[in-house]
């Protein structure tokens, strides 16, 4: 009989066949980052317009927030620590409809704790002891918060997690930053940016533009998502856009993506 001859696999043919896996592997791996990173881009841009709407409806429907108070009775006045009451103290609570409305507070490099880098303040009694807020993030989060500083309404986010303000707080991936625009002026970038729903108005408040404290006036805003470091293939040269457009009755939120 003859031996049947059993042939194997060459070395040529073994690298050939190696190289083409590795093409592969490389090409799909490839396809998926830049499928994460697009889908990434459309899902925080649908949740910030979401969390607008959110702000929007609690304002318009007024919806009460547990916050605290001073004591001493009589007409409840909303406080976050003693000296905002003149001879009473900060220890009482009550629900309350903000007098200043509801809003979010948009923070580029928001601080994080000396004790726990993952941990975001505004006070130090944010963090447990013996952590201080000192430390930086070069992150980008947003926290919708309940305008209670003054008994008129302060317009602005006080800061800290205890005081009755805060409500809920949302991160951006490391990836994504925000910037600002007022109808058609320039784009800017957002260094802190209160946005803040009463009634049919929407008011915006630019640290870096301006006072601290005073609007910027417009019919429209628009808040855009962005890759850090500027727009890219990652994200299909694409960036998120929230549109926040004043209106008679209540203001319009809409969402897209767009070509950077």
């Amino acid at each position: 009989m003859k031996r049947l001859l059993q042939r194997g696999y060459t070395l040529v043919e073994m690298l050939v066949t190696i190289a083409i896996i590795t093409i592969m592997v490389s090409i799909f791996v490839g396809s998926y980052s830049f499928g994460k990173n697009f889908d990434t881009l459309k899902s925080e841009t649908q949740r910030l317009s979401s969390v607008l709407r959110n702000v929007r409806v609690r304002d318009f429907n007024g919806i009460v927030q547990h916050t605290n108070i001073c004591t001493g009775g009589g007409i409840p006045i909303p406080c976050v620590q003693d000296s905002d009451c003149s001879s009473q103290t900060c220890s009482a609570s009550a629900d309350l409809y903000p007098p200043g409305g509801y809003g979010i507070h948009i923070d580029t490099n928001y601080a994080v704790c000396s004790n726990n880098s993952n941990l975001s303040c505004s006070l130090d009694a944010d963090c447990k002891t013996p952590g201080t807020c000192t430390g930086v993030s070069n992150r980008t989060n947003y926290i919708l918060f309940a305008d209670f500083s003054n008994p008129d309404g302060g317009s602005l986010y006080d800061g800290g997690k205890s005081g009755g303000e805060f409500i809920t707080e949302y991160k951006l991936p490391a990836s994504l930053t925000m910037e600002r625009q007022r109808e058609t002026d320039l784009t800017l970038p957002i260094n802190e940016v209160d946005i803040i729903f009463k009634g049919s108005a929407v008011t915006v408040y630019d640290k870096d533009i301006g006072t601290w404290g005073t609007p910027i006036t417009g019919s429209s805003h628009l808040l855009y998502l962005i890759s850090v470091g500027g727009c890219t293939s990652q994200t299909r040269n694409q960036k998120g856009v929230v549109t926040i457009t004043s209106a008679t009755t209540i203001p319009g939120i809409a969402d897209q993506l767009i070509p950077c």
